[in-house]
């Protein structure tokens, strides 16, 4: 952690990736700031991991169909965000793939050797099968053999929670990040807006930022093809799995940067996006009112695809 006259950054390690939090102005407790938003994010790795035999997600994904389970505040919102993105993606957006994340090896099982039969798991798919108690934070399911998987919308939730605790201590100039997943509030350590890099999608590649945002009061999350990847059978493997056909996407696009007013949402539908592919993506983005850019592939270079709202940003 560091402070100093005009910025306060602390940093740590959750979800399998870092998060990073910067705070204009010198903080005059640097280190209980750090141990507070770490609180904050162990706690929603209680709820919300795949990776904890313990956690409240990994007890609903265990519990049999038509018994409602006792949830807490902070799964049930993420569950009920990702509800109204599944509905307004067609479904692109599911976090029951968690059978065929884990079939593809992208969960903690080992990558296979071979392709799954994607056809003998299609049951298991399906958001639909999930139901929200309209009134008690509980969940049950619909059918048996279902499995979720968070990792597409926890980080963007978890970024969130972290500007919410940081607004609530009195933060009115700050910026938070979570394995690429930015939330900003108010203006930077220049006085001018936040300034954020999307990152050229290119596997293996020195990072280098194809774009700056302009990021005040907002949030902005990417979703792409190029990092969590293997080859099976001379084929690239994405870990971004269609839930519609229980494939990894094939297509030419390789990211989706969405800017919205909460992380969650920015994070969730980058990836639905990310599922359609460039044509299917433009059109229900922009019928849903979002700041998008698409870097699309045309040869060994990319192609941008931006909303006129997020161009504006880029200035």
């Amino acid at each position: 952690m560091s402070a100093a006259r005009d910025l306060t950054s602390v940093s740590g390690a959750i979800f399998g990736t870092t998060w990073t939090v910067k705070v204009v102005g010198e903080h005059p407790d640097p280190k209980g700031l750090s141990q507070r938003l770490d609180a904050r994010l162990q706690a929603l790795d209680q709820a919300l991991s795949t990776y904890r035999d313990d956690s409240a997600l990994m007890g609903l994904n265990r519990a049999p169909s038509g018994e409602w389970v006792s949830v807490p505040r902070e799964l049930h919102e993420v569950l009920s965000i990702s509800k109204g993105v599944h509905r307004r993606s067609e479904g692109a957006f599911d976090p029951t793939v968690g059978e065929l994340v884990r079939a593809w090896g992208f969960g903690p099982d080992a990558r296979p050797r071979s392709a799954p039969d994607v056809h003998a798991l299609a049951g298991r798919v399906g958001f639909e099968h999930l139901e929200l108690h309209p009134s008690d934070l509980a969940a049950r399911w619909l059918r048996d053999g279902m499995e979720l998987d968070l990792s597409a919308v926890a980080k963007g939730y978890a970024v969130d929670q972290l500007a919410a605790l940081l607004r609530s201590e009195g933060s009115v100039r700050h910026m938070v990040e979570i394995g690429g997943e930015v939330r900003a509030r108010g203006a930077g350590p220049s006085g001018g807006p936040w300034r954020i890099g999307v990152e050229t999608p290119v596997a293996g590649a020195r990072r280098q930022a194809v774009v700056a945002v302009s990021l005040r009061d907002a949030a902005m999350a990417t979703s792409g093809d190029y990092r969590n990847f293997y080859r099976l059978d001379g084929t690239t493997v994405s870990h971004t799995i269609d839930p519609r056909t229980g494939s990894p996407v094939t297509h030419e696009l390789g990211s989706v940067t969405v800017i919205s007013e909460s992380a969650a949402e920015a994070d969730a539908w980058a990836t639905a996006l990310n599922v359609m592919g460039p044509a299917r993506a433009e059109t229900v983005a922009s019928r849903a009112g979002l700041d998008y850019m698409m870097l699309v592939r045309t040869g060994d270079t990319f192609r941008e695809i931006m909303s006129p709202g997020f161009s504006a940003m880029t200035n």
